[in-house]
């Protein structure tokens, strides 16, 4: 059981809550074949030759394993304990009955497809734009689209990052789209080394990875919104700039602005850009400037919060970034010049006379 510890105990830590109303879920399950540790909304399991039913509290198993046992070997029910025997140690606690544990139904499912590592990674990298409000749960997770092309959306509602075709290798998917919540994405690249399957049941998705650990996730219960719609066909004012240099401008903004509204203001005319900070309860004011190449010259007066902004540059592989934008109350668009299939999107601010809103 040492291996099956050692390669399941590390992740199952992600999913066993720490504070529950359910003390039982601090524990991991043997049964069935299987090592099973979850939280009701996201589970884990993986394939064990140990056929005995038992309960282990993950407390004590993460003890013992930091002292790097070479042998551990489970004892159940002696005089109403269980024992871990380890090296030249011992530990033992009462014995909690499994039946009280969760039984996971997970129903029939149904093939989806493959993905890659280079794909759950793709995902992964959209994280950061789901949002961690539980009052929207469709925000809290990744869409996917698999009809035709591979694509992907994440936002909070003030970000978006698009990708309209994630490389997946060729492999073949079954049409369908969903939200593949965040705390699944934030698991996977650490468990998948070249490919992971996933199919779907009425409830949840299965992710199976190395053919001896699956990863089970509720299905988020609601509508991904429309975001395709704030795309503009076309936009009247376009601008390429030096992303470092702008990202290095965003930072040194940020150390003046008003810390609870992290405003700034971007003045665009023709081949340079200007931010500017304003702090009335100090009294301070910070200007800087940077030039851009206008493609298409269309001056413009925006508001933007600067740790959004960080978000959306800190994303850009490349060197240059292409900013498309409309109007000063209408999303900007921010493309990757050497990933044009990925897009950023970002909120605006409304100014208030010519000065930052709060």
């Amino acid at each position: 059981m040492i291996d099956v510890f050692k390669k399941f105990v590390p992740m199952a830590d992600k999913i066993v809550p720490r504070r529950t109303s359910l003390e039982i879920l601090r524990n991991v399950c043997i049964r069935d074949g299987y090592v099973t540790a979850t939280d009701m909304d996201l589970t884990m399991r993986m394939k064990t030759d140990d056929m005995r039913e038992y309960l282990l509290p993950i407390g004590i198993l993460k003890t013992v394993l930091k002292s790097r046992p070479r042998i551990i070997d489970v004892v159940t029910d002696i005089a109403g304990k269980t024992r871990i025997d380890y090296d030249n140690k011992s530990v033992s606690f009462p014995v909690v009955d499994t039946n009280d544990y969760p039984a996971m139904d997970f129903g029939k499912t149904n093939p989806l497809g493959v993905w890659t590592k280079d794909a759950i990674n793709c995902l992964y990298q959209q994280v950061p734009y789901c949002s961690d409000d539980d009052l929207r749960p469709a925000l809290q997770g990744v869409y996917v689209n698999q009809n035709g092309k591979f694509s992907s959306c994440a936002t909070d509602g003030h970000v978006l990052r698009y990708v309209a075709n994630v490389e997946n290798d060729g492999n073949m998917l079954v049409k369908f789209e969903g939200i593949i919540p965040k705390r699944v994405l934030m698991l996977l690249p650490r468990m998948v080394k070249e490919s992971v399957s996933i199919s779907m049941s009425d409830e949840c998705y299965h992710f199976i990875v190395d053919n001896d650990i699956e990863l089970i996730a509720r299905k988020v219960e609601a509508t991904y919104p429309n975001f395709m719609r704030l795309f503009p066909e076309d936009y009247i004012g376009m601008i390429s700039l030096d992303k470092d240099r702008f990202l290095r401008l965003a930072h040194a903004a940020k150390d003046f602005a008003v810390k609870k509204t992290m405003c700034s203001v971007l003045d665009i005319k023709n081949k340079e850009i200007t931010m500017s900070v304003e702090n009335v309860d100090l009294g301070t004011e910070w200007q800087s400037s940077m030039p851009v190449d206008a493609k298409k010259s269309m001056p413009m007066r925006v508001g933007f919060n600067i740790t959004k902004l960080e978000k959306v540059l800190g994303s850009i592989d490349s060197d240059k970034a292409t900013w498309k934008y409309n109007d000063a109350n209408s999303a900007m668009i921010v493309i990757d010049d050497d990933h044009d299939d990925v897009t950023s999107l970002i909120m605006p601010i409304r100014l208030k006379e010519g000065v930052p809103d709060g």
